[in-house]
């Protein structure tokens, strides 16, 4: 296949690529927020969304990998080499649009690995403060997992 009817494929997963996760980074933001209001329901709806984002995710990774295979093929070279960065560098000025996806894409994808470890880090924390709850209520040996004892209560 000829490399240059590839092209266009390769920027149509890129963009939307980019629009799944700059969706998500969205969605991540409210759950951030949510997180910190308190309320169970909207912290519940907050994850729905986030599940949400990406229903076509594994059909879109198979496209990207067909038309990197693709491309590798027409250029003669090993499966697995080539990079977005490397594509748009290969097609030159043609490749001017996929390189700005590119750029953009690595910036919103860093984004959402920042906001997903915030996200994190207020869960753990969260859930720190839940264990000492429980703990301080339960005591140690209630919160570890110690059962307690069989009682018949007719005696």
């Amino acid at each position: 296949m000829n490399a240059r009817a590839l092209l266009p494929r390769l920027e149509s997963w890129a963009q939307e690529e980019l629009g799944v996760q700059q969706r998500l980074a969205e969605a991540l933001a409210v759950h951030e927020r949510e997180l910190g209001s308190g309320d169970a329901d909207a912290i519940a709806a907050s994850l729905t969304a986030i599940d949400a984002v990406d229903a076509r995710g594994a059909a879109r990774r198979r496209e990207l990998d067909t038309v990197l295979r693709e491309l590798a093929e027409a250029w003669g070279l090993a499966t697995g080499v080539l990079t977005l960065g490397s594509v748009a560098e290969r097609f030159g000025q043609d490749g001017a649009r996929l390189a700005r996806l590119r750029t953009t894409l690595r910036e919103t994808c860093t984004d959402v690995q920042q906001r997903s470890r915030r996200v994190a880090l207020i869960a753990r924390q969260q859930r720190e403060v839940v264990r000492l709850a429980l703990e301080t209520v339960v005591g140690r040996e209630g919160f570890e997992g110690q059962r307690g004892s069989m009682v018949d209560s007719r005696v």
